[in-house]
């Protein structure tokens, strides 16, 4: 008995069936079906239905500080995801292929590109980014601007400051300058968002009540660490300080 004959069996792609509409009248009656054959030659199928999806899973894992990043240059995000596990990681369903995952530009993150291959299989990749001099520069000036707002209290103790000044008499006319200020610390971890400082210098002045009278009376105080997170959208840094530890 001859074979059935190759168009009952749809072609495959990948992991999956291409669907495809063959035209009945273009089909050629095969030698071996006999003239007196019911039902008539050609028979019409249909259409062929995909019975298993084309597509692979690519799992990304990304800063938590980070907005998104791109995969062959377009821009994607969580809200792109199909999947978000609690291992950081955003899983994307993407066709049989290779893909080029990165950052994009940025002045604020560094990174290089990877790439994922799709071809025998779903494919995964951790994105390590870098901060750059632009961000440690970013986060100083959200340090400094904290300063500050702090150095503009009027109080011994500022509540949400990592400084304060010890007195043990009367006093008044309080104020505080900044003599230096903290720095941030190169160790900026843009995998976890988080960042820390260290040193920096208050000076403080008052009036002190004495048997004389009024007199003035200064100090000065060390600033304590200002750890804090982070986030970046585009190239716009935001801060949250952990105030806990003031």
């Amino acid at each position: 008995m001859s074979e059935v004959p190759s168009w009952r069996t749809p072609p495959t792609v990948a992991s999956g069936v291409a669907v495809h509409d063959w035209p009945c009248a273009s089909l050629p009656s095969p030698a071996w079906l006999p003239a007196s054959a019911s039902p008539a030659w050609p028979p019409c199928v249909g259409d062929w239905q995909v019975s298993k999806p084309l597509t692979r899973r690519v799992s990304v894992t990304y800063p938590t500080a980070l907005d998104g990043f791109t995969i062959n240059g377009v821009a994607v995000s969580a809200h792109n995801a199909v999947e978000m596990p609690a291992d950081g990681s955003a899983v994307f369903v993407a066709y049989p292929g290779v893909y080029q995952v990165g950052i994009g530009e940025s002045k604020l993150l560094s990174a290089k590109t990877v790439t994922v291959s799709t071809a025998d299989g779903d494919g995964s990749h951790e994105l390590w980014v870098e901060a750059t001099d632009e961000l440690v520069a970013a986060l100083q000036e959200q340090v400094d601007a904290k300063v500050d707002e702090c150095a503009k209290e009027k109080g011994t103790s500022p509540y949400g400051c990592p400084f304060r000044a010890y007195t043990y008499s009367t006093i008044r006319n309080f104020a505080w300058t900044v003599s230096q200020y903290p720095k941030v610390t190169r160790n900026v971890s843009v995998q976890d968002g988080t960042f820390t400082t260290y040193g920096g210098t208050m000076k403080y002045t008052y009036e002190e009540k004495r048997s004389s009278g009024w007199t003035p009376d200064n100090g000065s105080s060390e600033i304590g660490a200002m750890p804090g997170t982070f986030d970046i959208d585009g190239d716009t840094v935001h801060v949250d300080f952990d105030t806990s530890g003031f």
